[in-house]
């Protein structure tokens, strides 16, 4: 017999590359071990870095916070008996005494178990009296859903904004009336799928005989990541708003290039022209600019009759508990009530040529 080799000979592997660690989430964390070369963890009392990096950056220092207020309301009511308190009661008193005496949002609540958790995982299963105490919180009724709203108000909209156009002098207001249709027809969520796509991230192609329009959103190799995944998309569903999304991404690629930002107006900037339109028209249940996405799946299920599936898929939800949050469509009667016949029928009118009625605007 010949001799076997021990240990046996390793073999050559084609190198693998990791993708970019995802923004947002503990990216500077890569260097800081790699600098180290070593990391303490939860055997030397430290947290553990894939703990603490399970949620966003953002969340990390709202939890903190959160739970902060936790521990210095313990330490001002028990002093130095603080930390033999039994943390499952100290919490569910806390939880009360933000409702009741600091009549905070049940949001609030919610941050601080939540961070609780997250801070101190050991606790998960120790917690039954602050569950029911949020039980309890939630049931007060403070918590409010957003809604969406109708073709007409979605007309009016679009008109304002376009018509600010020639009011401001950074001329913000047709960029921020296609980011609404566009964000109207393919449910963009606010923050990361609206202000963070790329110019690349609109991308055209013939399919069937006709041109079909595509966002790319949470992009991998940028690392980024949408709210449900990985390099998710959605396809542009109404001619003019495909239309227009080319004709703005022609004009952004020759200012920025391929990999710069698709539009130029900041997220304040947006806000601030959202709440002077809705001011305006006398709608304050619309202020949060997340009812764009509630509008888009409500005018395509219970008005457009797109199947309930197709909405789903459409809107990157995972259940169809989503969908029917979603898509409600008392409050578009609710809503156009408020308004006159002739505000109605104005934004209605927008749809009958919306390239049109665009086009106008532009004109001095």
């Amino acid at each position: 017999m010949g001799s076997v080799r021990w240990p046996p000979k390793s073999r050559r592997r084609r190198p693998y590359s990791c993708p970019p660690p995802l923004l947002g989430r503990g990216a500077g964390a890569w260097d800081a071990a790699a600098q180290a070369g070593d990391i303490d963890g939860l055997a030397e009392g430290a947290p553990n870095w894939l703990h603490v990096h399970a949620v966003s950056d953002s969340q990390n220092r709202q939890y903190a916070r959160a739970v902060r207020g936790w521990l210095e309301w313990a330490e001002r009511r028990w002093g130095n008996r603080a930390s033999l308190m039994p943390p499952d009661a100290a919490l569910a008193d806390y939880l009360a005494f933000l409702s009741y005496v600091r009549r905070k949002h049940v949001s609030a609540g919610e941050s601080t178990l939540s961070g609780v958790v997250h801070i101190f995982p050991a606790l998960r299963a120790h917690l039954p009296l602050a569950r029911r105490a949020m039980v309890g919180w939630r049931r007060l009724g403070q918590a409010r859903e957003g809604i969406g709203f109708g073709v007409e108000i979605w007309g009016l909209i679009m008109l304002e904004l376009c018509a600010r156009e020639t009011r401001r002098p950074r001329r913000r207001g047709l960029q921020a009336a296609l980011l609404v249709a566009v964000a109207v027809d393919t449910y963009l969520r606010h923050g990361q799928e609206r202000f963070g796509l790329r110019v690349s991230d609109v991308v055209a192609a013939t399919i069937a005989g006709a041109e079909s329009v595509s966002l790319l959103l949470g992009s991998r190799d940028r690392g980024e990541r949408a709210k449900t995944g990985f390099d998710q998309g959605v396809v542009v569903s109404r001619p003019w708003v495909a239309a227009l999304l080319l004709r703005w991404r022609a004009q952004r690629r020759a200012q920025v290039g391929e990999a710069g930002l698709l539009w130029s107006i900041s997220a304040g900037e947006f806000a601030e022209l959202w709440h002077d339109v809705i001011d305006s028209l006398q709608l304050p249940d619309l202020h949060p600019q997340h009812c764009t996405r509630h509008a888009g799946a409500t005018i395509d299920l219970q008005i457009r009759r797109i199947p309930r599936e197709t909405v789903r898929v459409r809107g990157r939800w995972i259940s169809d508990r989503s969908v029917q949050r979603y898509t409600k469509a008392h409050p578009i009667v609710r809503l156009n009530a408020r308004l006159t016949p002739e505000q109605l029928a104005r934004g209605l009118a927008f749809f009958s040529n919306p390239l049109a009625a665009w086009l106008g605007s532009l004109e001095p």
